[in-house]
């Protein structure tokens, strides 16, 4: 039977895909594929929906698939007046479990009643297979995505990416203690890691300095110069090091042994709170290269503030009294390598 159904649900995909067209809409036209997918979408979103609403009744969990419900509902809203603009017909009969799922191996389970439900006693398998639903949710906007150049069916599967991104969070995090243990089922580890972090950065909200800010900063418009920032979780320190150059070009007679008697090197330490840091700076001075016989002298010449916006951008504002300096540097990092960190880390502080 199982099989029967399965060929039946092939030959109508198949009957659907081979019929080419144009659907017109208030906001332009779309191809025969583009409308293929809003139905695919507009019929996966209902099946999570109902699949949802049940399950939070066999569980009595009300709280932790609410949402779910909710943002499966709004989705079928939103491609259902897409539908409707471009005249679309939704097959929405009683095979469309079968049209979305049943060539899915791992997601045949859905379409019970000939389904094997063992998953039913057991959550933590339930929710495994529901996170390879959305795995397969993401795989299918994505390609929905690339295959489209309708602004209003960019804008709609974007929305929808993010908040499908956000579900597979939420079901990593009830697997793992650290969601980011979440092993990928349908996509590469990669692209399920980037989601992950960008459901993660979504919900993340205000955020701590920590570990993951360990990186060259600088600005652009002065590149040359810039900063190394260096936390210290465990003790809550921050360090920067801040490579820049005098006021003035010193006159021709000054002559450094290595290097460039212009340059300059700044340091400051001290604590952290939030994403903030308020330092005293000095001037180290008075040392010899790789010698220890000139101990350096370090002479505190004003303060600086550093602040981060997120885990690119920040901000150093400097006052130097003594030198009758104060303003405002906008950073950024030299390399991305550690954004992913940081941003792994912003979610796990809260």
């Amino acid at each position: 039977m199982k099989r029967y159904l399965s060929l039946l649900a092939t030959l109508l995909v198949t009957l659907t895909l081979c019929c080419p067209g144009i659907a017109f809409g208030q906001s332009g036209e779309i191809t025969s594929a583009e409308a293929d997918a809003v139905e695919h979408l507009l019929l996966l979103s209902s099946q999570k929906r109902q699949l949802y609403e049940g399950t939070s009744e066999h569980w009595e969990k009300p709280t932790f698939f609410a949402d779910l419900i909710v943002d499966e509902l709004h989705h079928v809203e939103i491609l259902n007046s897409i539908a409707l603009d471009y005249d679309i017909s939704i097959d929405d009969g009683w095979w469309g479990c079968f049209t979305i799922f049943w060539a899915v191996e791992e997601l045949d389970f859905l379409c019970g009643p000939y389904s094997d439900y063992s998953w039913w006693d057991e959550l933590d398998s339930f929710v495994t297979a529901t996170a390879y639903m959305e795995e397969y949710s993401i795989r299918k906007l994505l390609q929905s995505l690339q295959e489209t150049d309708e602004q209003v069916l960019i804008d709609t599967y974007t929305e929808m990416l993010a908040v499908t991104y956000n579900h597979l969070l939420q079901f990593a995090m009830y697997l793992h203690e650290n969601p980011f243990d979440y092993e990928a089922q349908l996509l590469d580890q990669a692209d399920v890691d980037l989601a992950l972090i960008e459901a993660a950065t979504m919900i993340g909200g205000d955020f701590e300095i920590n570990a993951g800010f360990n990186d060259a900063w600088y600005e652009p418009a002065t590149d040359g110069q810039g900063f190394f920032i260096t936390v210290y979780p465990e003790k809550g320190t921050v360090f920067v090091g801040w490579f820049t150059f005098d006021m003035d070009f010193p006159s021709q007679d000054v002559i450094a042994g290595l290097g460039d008697a212009c340059q300059r090197w700044l340091t400051a330490q001290g604590p952290y709170d939030g994403n903030q840091a308020n330092l005293v700076v000095y001037n180290s001075s008075g040392g010899l290269f790789d010698s220890v016989l000139a101990a350096p002298q370090l002479e505190p010449i004003g303060s600086i503030t550093l602040q981060f916006e997120n885990c690119k951008n920040g901000t150093v504002s400097y006052d130097l009294p003594s030198y009758g300096l104060m303003g405002e540097i906008p950073i950024q990092r030299v390399a991305s390598d550690n954004i992913a960190a940081c941003q792994i880390q912003t979610y796990l502080n809260h």
